[in-house]
């Protein structure tokens, strides 16, 4: 039972930090993207 709880916790801890690992490796590109629609939002309204 102990050992099952155990497994459990070691997967969840594995999937939160491959999780985290992928919004890392993801999280320039999403700037990136954002920073572009907000300068081509910003754009807009000047002109």
């Amino acid at each position: 039972m102990l050992l099952k709880l155990l497994l459990i916790r070691s997967i969840g801890i594995v999937l939160i930090a491959s999780g985290v690992m992928m919004v890392f490796t993801q999280l320039p590109a999403l700037l990136k993207t954002f920073a572009g629609k907000l300068l081509a939002r910003l754009n807009q309204k000047k002109k």
